[in-house]
């Protein structure tokens, strides 16, 4: 500002701790298997009462999908829910072998936005991880090793 253009171009800084933005679950040893809302997880959501956000469901009210353990190859034991709490109300996940019978995710793994739990022995002989998610925001999902 000040010269008579109006405008300068300056070169950027070089920075030695310049690193590259990482998307969710890269560098990620034991992942099987992903999928990001809005990029192939349509064929997965089974109900949704919640905002769409091009890249996201916020204001979950009740947001339920379906993962055949196939997509792992049959050896995803863990699962990894991008999830964050947008109330005061605590965040809700369950797990169902058949999307009829529901339990609470107890004590899951919390790493930032991630979410992590074991897959019950039931959904495992079932072959399909079924989740169902209130109060929160949700923008995608792993099956790790």
């Amino acid at each position: 500002m000040g010269d008579p253009e109006g405008y300068r171009l300056s070169e950027p800084e070089v920075t030695e701790r310049a690193k590259p933005l990482l998307l969710p679950f890269e560098n990620r040893d034991d992942l099987l298997w992903k999928v990001l809302v809005g990029e192939g997880d349509e064929p997965h959501r089974r109900t949704t009462q919640a905002a769409w956000c091009l890249n996201y469901w916020t204001y979950v009210r009740k947001l339920a999908y379906g993962f055949p353990l196939q997509l792992a190859k049959g050896k995803a034991r863990r699962c990894v829910v991008l999830m964050a709490s947008i109330s005061n109300k605590p965040t809700g996940l369950s797990v169902s072998a058949n999307a009829k019978d529901w339990q609470s995710v107890a004590n899951p793994e919390q790493n930032g936005s991630y979410l992590t739990f074991t897959i019950p022995r039931s959904c495992l002989d079932s072959g399909t991880l079924s989740l169902r998610m209130t109060d929160c925001a949700v923008s995608g999902f792993a099956l790790i090793g």
